[in-house]
């Protein structure tokens, strides 16, 4: 992992352990910019076991100085979270938000 990807990641981490905390807690967010993969574990609030979350490929595109991000699979290793992930998620395209601009551009 380079050390943009690290730097990406750590910040990503940190975000969603902040604003989802009342959720889960992210354990591991390892992005991989090269091979436009994510590796995450996440400990679900009244789990004892964490989930490994793995998007097989991640695509980032920007149009009209707007960033989004689509993934084409999700595996999971709870299969009613990878189906849900994948219905839900794989396959469409999401705005990611203007503040997070300048960390997107780093990865594009």
């Amino acid at each position: 992992m380079g050390i943009k990807d690290s730097v990406v990641s750590s910040a990503v981490k940190t975000w969603l352990n902040s604003n989802y905390e009342e959720y889960a807690k992210m354990l591991n967010f390892n992005l991989d910019s090269d091979e436009k993969t994510i590796d995450m574990d996440i400990l679900l609030r009244g789990e004892e076991e964490p989930i490994h979350i793995n998007i097989g490929h991640y695509e980032l595109t920007q149009d009209s100085g707007e960033y989004y991000i689509s993934v084409d699979s999700i595996t999971a290793s709870r299969e009613w979270i990878e189906v849900f992930a994948n219905n839900l998620i794989a396959g469409k395209m999401f705005k990611v938000p203007s503040n997070y601009a300048n960390m997107i551009s780093m990865l594009i």
